[in-house]
């Protein structure tokens, strides 16, 4: 049933791309719950894209709004509410007059500062929830459109109910949330001794004060979260007809849309489905630049035949692309539109060709059935990677990559890895393991640092030796600027990830065919998940 939840949040992770990507002639239909103020202008372009391509959005919005109102390209439906565009405009205004005149120099006075403002946003906010949630006839309407997708702001309970209660898949769309509600309902791990939690103004080097602080914080704020959203929590109970949280209810989201770019942020690990979008109010931004020059050192074999379309594609857009290979190779060769240097080595392409035969002979005839067994066929063959050259020439690295001999990835980017849910590589575990296999996950994870190490340890020589400092590889592959990994997360087990950590998917299929005309349909029966285009079944 797991596995079938990824595939589920994977479907509903393209609905809006192909939202986007279908034509005027059938497109999807959409209904958008958005938040008042610079959320809305935040969200206000993507809304109105999606209409001017010929799909059906339909945005729900109160009578009273401070900056909401009728939309390009989109239906707007309205909701009475007990309080005037006047009156909402004197109250904000009294509010921010005396949120001013609040000292904020200590911790303590910015702590109180900030539960008064979500005191005085949550007025209006639950004013505006029942006044929408409790109207029958709004209610209905919406359930009649038979919408794909709801597209909201978590800001506002509002749209998370709304979303449960018509049953449909839901997409958030954030920058500040009143209460770290995508950290507790995704359970993204936030590990309090590097990533500094919201308002607190800490960096990602602090002092044992602010990590005491910053701990202390962590602890509290699932209990503040439940506190912040007690009245809410009723309301989704009562219009759900059960028992129920806005935390649980958040849990469930297709995907989470970030208003945050991973480069003005201190790194922190994400789940899969959330994705910083960056500065999406922005301009249209400038063509990328062309002529640029690109170092390219790639790996024998599979990694090759996975990463030489997009060498060869950025060489044919006009970049100077240099591929630096050996002169005796199995599968690495010219390639168009890029220059080939190459190097001579102590070995033949024959040679080589005969030795490998020899290790995969080698390697069918070990057992794999045993935990012991499958991790001796681990550690055999591998040679090291090719991380040295970037900082000797001191340029920004991606790597590009699918297996590796040992976790650096998750090492050299110091990304959490909770051995209770995320089954370590090789392991063939799954993330529903039992007793046994959490105490096998748990000792490998303790194992796989010095075991990284043991691998590299010619490496870190020749690294130390070359840059005349000492060092190691883990140490130089924490400074990679991003991680390209050639993974599906639709394929992988729930694990998070740092923000400059990409899953790219299947980079070496071919062409994809164009996204269905008809909206995606998905089905659940026993834990496997049944996907059709259009009426099919």
């Amino acid at each position: 049933m797991a596995a079938a939840r990824i595939s589920v949040r994977s479907v509903f992770t393209g609905l809006l791309i192909s939202l986007l990507c279908v034509g005027s002639a059938q497109g999807g239909k959409l209904l958008v719950i958005p938040v008042d103020g610079s959320p809305w202008t935040g969200m206000k372009p993507l809304v109105e894209e999606l209409g001017r391509r010929g799909n059906q959005v339909v945005v729900v919005i109160p009578e009273a709004s401070l900056s909401m109102g009728p939309s390009e390209h989109t239906t707007t439906l309205t909701f009475p509410v007990p309080y005037t565009k006047e009156s909402m405009t004197k109250d904000v205004g009294k509010d921010l007059d005396f949120l001013m005149t609040i000292d904020v120099s200590s911790t303590v006075t910015r702590l109180i500062n900030y539960w008064i403002g979500m005191a005085m946003l949550s007025n209006y906010t639950m004013i505006t929830c029942e006044s929408m949630l409790y109207n029958k006839e709004l209610m209905q309407t919406l359930r009649d459109y038979d919408f794909d997708a709801l597209l909201t702001d978590p800001f506002w309970p509002v749209g998370i109910i709304a979303g449960a209660y018509l049953d449909i898949p839901s997409i958030y769309m954030h920058g500040f949330l009143p209460c770290p509600l995508d950290i507790i309902a995704t359970r993204c791990p936030s590990p309090v001794s590097y990533v500094p939690l919201r308002q607190t103004h800490y960096s990602n080097r602090m002092s044992l004060w602010e990590r005491t602080v910053n701990l202390l914080r962590s602890l509290l704020e699932p209990k503040a979260c439940s506190r912040l959203y007690i009245y809410a929590d009723k309301v989704a109970s009562d219009i759900l007809q059960r028992e129920t949280s806005i935390v649980e209810l958040a849990s469930d989201a297709a995907l989470w849309l970030m208003r945050f770019d991973f480069s003005f942020e201190f790194p922190m690990p994400l789940m899969p489905n959330m994705i910083m979008i960056g500065g999406i109010k922005a301009g249209k931004p400038k063509p990328l630049p062309q002529g640029g020059k690109l170092l390219v050192i790639p790996v024998d074999g599979s990694p090759w035949t996975g990463m030489k379309p997009l060498v060869e594609e950025l060489g044919r857009r006009g970049n100077q692309v240099v591929v630096v290979i050996p002169e005796a190779s199995l599968s690495m060769g010219p390639s168009e539109h890029t220059t080939t240097l190459t190097f001579p080595i102590p070995y033949t392409k024959e040679s080589m060709t005969k030795d490998v035969g020899k290790d995969l002979d080698f390697l069918m005839t070990i057992d794999v059935s045993s935990t012991v067994t499958r991790l001796i066929n681990y550690w055999i063959g591998m040679a090291m990677l090719r991380i040295i050259a970037g900082a000797y020439l001191d340029i920004p690295s991606i790597y590009m990559h699918g297996f590796l001999p040992c976790p650096l990835d998750i090492i050299a980017t110091r990304c959490p890895s909770p051995v209770s849910y995320v089954p370590l590589r090789q392991t063939h575990y799954s993330n529903r393991m039992n007793l046994w296999e959490r105490t096998v996950n748990l000792l490998r994870s303790l194992l796989e640092p010095a075991g990284c190490s043991r691998l590299y340890i010619y490496a870190d020589k020749v690294a130390s030796d070359i840059l005349q400092r000492e060092t190691s590889i883990v140490e130089l592959a924490s400074d990679a600027a991003l991680w390209l990994m050639r993974f599906d997360f639709a394929f992988e087990f729930p694990m998070p990830l740092m923000p400059n950590m990409i899953m790219i998917g299947g980079i070496k299929a071919g062409k994809p065919n164009p996204l269905p005309q008809e909206p995606v349909k998905v089905s659940e029966d026993r834990g496997d998940v049944f996907i059709t285009a259009g009426g099919g079944e």
